[in-house]
């Protein structure tokens, strides 16, 4: 049994660096799993104790807040460290799968593909159907790690029509730039896999082009106005809550206070309607 040209070890050299790659971030992973199940019932536990102790403290006749403000602010920090694990653990696992997809490529293994390069066939082509350059199994989808359909079409216009020799060479050269420079290539994928979600490019690059919406007119000094009108309304908002939660100010003040302070805010999304 012969071996592959590609599979060969002397054609993969770069395999070592992604293994050592993929095992550190996988044992990245393991550990962030962790630390998301244990902040994950850390929460749970705040929160149960947070519902407790308001029990007893209204049993006891005081409707005070200030025995709350502890458990709450530690369930708030424990929701702000809890976002960021498992945002810190998705980015691990994306960065793994990029390099466990790059060894499969590399040990002549197909990735796993949904068959989605299927719309670039065009059977009055010269030669895509007999190449298969399209489809599940094609050479289009072991070549590709386009991450957008504005790169897909690039790499299937590529593939379905010839080049200058003197762009074959540039595209050469930025292969032979970009191949040792993993760090650059891992930060572009992760954040490729980011917004792998569909996007109309149509009307991405026209609302990239139309000029800015102008802000409500109901807020003064345009954009800096709003920043500061928001900037304003957060901080009215949190010392409403934090009122309550001393026992300085009843809830209903709270909520009334709270409820008159977001009134305003309300012109902040005006501007947002023109952008959908």
């Amino acid at each position: 049994m012969t071996t592959s040209p590609i599979a060969s070890a002397a054609a993969r050299p770069h395999l070592d660096a992604y293994r050592a790659r993929l095992a550190r971030r996988r044992k990245e992973v393991a550990r962030l799993s962790s630390w998301e199940s244990a902040i994950g019932w850390g929460r749970l536990l705040v929160f149960g104790s947070a519902v407790v102790l308001a029990w007893l403290v209204f049993k006891a006749g005081r409707v005070e807040g200030g025995w709350l403000a502890a458990p709450v602010a530690a369930f708030l920090a424990l929701v702000v460290v809890h976002d960021r694990v498992i945002k810190a653990r998705q980015r691990a696992e994306r960065i793994a799968k990029l390099y466990d997809d790059g060894i499969a490529r590399s040990e002549d293994r197909w990735p796993e593909t949904d068959g989605r390069s299927q719309r670039f066939l065009d059977e009055n082509h010269l030669y895509a159907a007999d190449l298969d350059l399209f489809g599940a199994g094609s050479l289009f989808e072991r070549l590709s790690v386009a991450r957008t359909a504005m790169g897909e079409e690039t790499l299937a216009a590529w593939l379905m029509g010839p080049a200058a020799v003197e762009v074959v060479r540039r595209r050469q050269e930025a292969v032979r730039d970009l191949g040792p420079r993993l760090d650059l290539r891992e930060d572009m994928g992760v954040l490729g896999m980011d917004i792998r979600a569909e996007v109309n490019q149509a009307s991405l690059a026209s609302w990239a082009g139309a000029p800015a919406a102008p802000p409500s007119p109901g807020i003064p000094f345009g954009l800096a106005g709003a920043r500061v009108l928001a900037a304003v309304l957060g901080a009215a908002v949190t010392a409403s809550l934090l009122a309550w939660l001393t026992g300085r100010a009843t809830g209903l003040l709270s909520v009334g206070a709270t409820l008159l302070a977001m009134w305003p805010a309300m012109g902040l999304f005006a501007p947002l309607k023109t952008v959908r």
